[in-house]
């Protein structure tokens, strides 16, 4: 009995010892994943806010030419303009357009890029330039490309340059005089001149037909005054 008593005793010691093992694991694994938890909460926030605030400048280009259809030998003027609807400044903003061969346009006035040191928050900027074109056919245009910086130093690490595209317009014909004249004549005299003839055939039985009436009524008249 002695005997009994004894090795039941120590399984109840050896069972609540495995207990006591078991639930300090438990704890050491909880306070384990506590602490990761809190460590990677902490190293996401930084990430976050700074990509925030590399999108607090957003820049936006547009491109226009008029007119829509050029003529050789007369001016085109195209105009580029930026909108920054970012909350902060962009800084030194460096645009450029299509380049125009020598042996084709002529630029008379302006040039296709520009050069502007800082564009405010909801602020809007633009500059144009004229071309002439020496021949007939279609002028293929490109994006207007701008390259900027979030902050105002030009070093490496925090000055890193950003880049923005513009709208591509439709290709451009480009016509003779003579040509644009025909395509956007209104044709008034042409239409006129085509009203005239399509009187003729029905104004000329119309005349004839009136001229018999009348002779068969005077006729009529004289056969009473006769009777």
């Amino acid at each position: 009995m002695i005997k009994s008593s004894s090795i039941k005793f120590s399984l109840a010691f050896l069972l609540s010892a495995l207990l006591v093992l078991c639930v300090s694991s438990l704890v050491v694994l909880a306070q384990d994943d506590t602490t990761t938890t809190t460590t990677t909460t902490s190293s996401t926030e930084p990430t976050t806010s700074t990509t925030q605030q590399q999108h607090n400048v957003r820049l936006l280009l547009h491109k226009s030419v008029s007119p829509a259809e050029a003529i050789i030998n007369t001016n085109m003027t195209f105009t580029i303009t930026l909108f920054n609807l970012g909350e902060e400044p962009a800084y030194d903003v460096e645009v450029k357009d299509n380049e125009w061969p020598e042996s084709s346009f002529d630029l008379i006035e302006g040039e296709s890029k520009a050069t502007f040191a800082k564009i405010g928050s909801n602020e809007k900027v633009s500059f144009t330039y004229t071309i002439v074109p020496k021949s007939v056919g279609e002028i293929s245009t490109q994006h207007a490309t701008a390259s900027y910086r979030l902050t105002p130093e030009k070093d490496e690490k925090s000055g890193l340059k950003l880049f923005a595209k513009s709208n591509i317009l439709p290709s451009i014909p480009v016509l003779t005089q003579a040509d644009y004249d025909r395509k956007h004549d209104s044709h008034l005299a042409t239409w006129a001149t085509f009203f005239l003839l399509a009187l003729i055939p029905t104004a000329l039985p119309y005349a004839v037909y009136m001229n018999a009436n009348n002779q068969i009524l005077e006729l009529a008249d004289q056969s009473k005054k006769n009777q």
